[in-house]
């Protein structure tokens, strides 16, 4: 989260998992960009504004949506874990992609965070420093990015970006 002291309703950005065990409605964010993946199960989502509802599973992209329309959430066939990166939308742009093993393309210029979060045990390895990740372990990089060093995986992840509209450093 940033800043790391703020409160649910002051964040600039914020990453977070989340478990969905039962139906329900998702939190409002308002002002918020959310972007959700999930990393296990199956999540059926009803966003307000959207054509229909909308299944993602560990293969799906990640689903931007607003934070402050009604979303539904339910699991399908049992409890999902996902990731959640919600970004205040005045002053920040956030991304999330699945990122496969091998060499990761050099992280954004001017990216405030740049996080990369594993889907199973891994190393992470920038230029010849390893990162051993555990499962849903991140990897927070400088905020200039792991500079020159190229970025290996040896096994798949969720890459996620955040970065100030305008080039900025943020509010």
């Amino acid at each position: 989260m940033s800043p790391p002291s703020a409160a649910l309703d002051g964040f600039d950005w914020r990453l977070s998992l989340a478990g969905v065990t039962a139906p329900g409605p998702f939190s409002a964010f308002p002002g918020v960009d959310r972007t959700l993946c999930v990393l296990e199960g199956v999540l059926e989502l009803e966003v307000e504004g959207a054509a229909g509802p909308r299944r993602l599973d560990p293969q799906s992209a990640a689903w931007r949506f607003p934070g402050d329309v009604e979303v539904f959430g339910r699991p399908i066939g049992g409890p999902v874990t996902d990731l959640n990166l919600m970004v205040r939308r005045a002053a920040f742009v956030g991304s999330v992609r699945r990122q496969p093993a091998g060499f990761a393309p050099p992280a954004p210029s001017k990216a405030c965070a740049t996080v990369l979060v594993a889907a199973a045990s891994m190393t992470v390895r920038v230029g010849p420093v390893p990162h051993d990740l555990d499962r849903f372990d991140a990897l927070l990089f400088d905020p200039d990015g792991p500079g020159e060093d190229p970025v290996w995986l040896s096994a798949p992840a969720i890459a996620v970006t955040v970065h100030a509209k305008g080039g900025g450093a943020g509010s």
